[in-house]
């Protein structure tokens, strides 16, 4: 099985030292990628392509503000043994800004055959159009215009037609109903063979997903998934939604999808 996932934000620049972004640190990305490298085999690959300065699997950050050495090293050890663990073949890439991003995916979409493409990546809907190259000065006033920007997520399925594509959904004060029926049409037109949504009101700063909702296209009912599954957090269990999200992609992987 071989699987990319991509993680965190992206940066639109609008002069060579500013930029425009969003708040993902991809601290659920980072997760799903630990949890589907401890289910992988000695003959699965994991690719997993992050924002640079984002949350990654095996990266441990230490404080010694708030942090004595005992912590510290307990923390660095236990990270070094879950990479030392490791059965399956994990290689990291990073990448800064939007255009970066999409140059780097289809790169690696051009390469590689994939099993399953993971999209937990939140990717700017907008570019600046008029981009300065240089910097604008501060006393200048200043009108940012941006226009859409480009949608690799469509490109998928002509890159990688024998790989099931997972998209995101995150909406905000949405109505559940209005969330699911966004993810069934990512499934139309994107060909998503599963969703993994959510609103930003289900989400514990700091300590992941409350709720998720996983909504399958017709390659995960195939496979032995359902068409739409709510899942709450377990509060003596908060890796469960990581670990429901990671089983829903390895179900995917283990059932090849034949291209159309």
């Amino acid at each position: 099985m071989n699987i990319l996932l991509t993680s965190g934000g992206t940066r639109v620049q609008v002069d060579r030292v500013r930029h425009l972004g969003n708040m993902s640190r991809g601290t659920f990305g980072a997760a799903i990628a630990f949890e589907l490298s401890q289910c992988l085999g000695i003959n699965d690959e994991l690719n997993f392509l992050y924002a640079k300065g984002s949350r990654a699997p095996f990266t441990t950050t230490v404080n010694w503000a708030v942090s004595n050495a005992m912590e510290a090293n307990a923390l660095l050890t236990k990270g070094q043994r879950s990479f030392r663990d490791l059965t399956c073949r994990y290689y990291e890439q990073n990448y800064t800004t939007l255009y970066n991003y999409l140059e780097s995916m289809r790169s690696m979409c051009d390469t590689y055959e994939y099993d399953v493409v993971v999209l937990a990546a939140a990717v700017s809907d907008f570019v600046v159009a008029n981009y300065v190259d240089g910097k604008i000065r501060s006393k200048d006033a200043l009108n940012i215009k941006l226009k859409p920007a480009p949608k690799i997520i469509s490109e998928i399925q002509t890159r990688q037609p024998n790989a099931h594509l997972v998209g995101f959904k995150l909406l905000v004060n949405s109505d559940p109903k209005d969330l699911i029926q966004a993810a069934q049409q990512s499934i139309e037109t994107n060909k998503c063979s599963l969703v993994i949504a959510n609103d930003l009101s289900d989400i514990w700063l700091g300590q992941g997903h409350q709720r998720l909702y996983l909504v399958g296209g017709p390659e995960y009912v195939a496979a032995g998934g359902t068409a739409l599954s709510i899942l709450e957090k377990v509060e003596d269990d908060p890796g469960y939604l990581v670990r429901q999200a990671a089983q829903a992609i390895m179900r995917l992987g283990a059932h090849p999808k034949k291209a159309k």
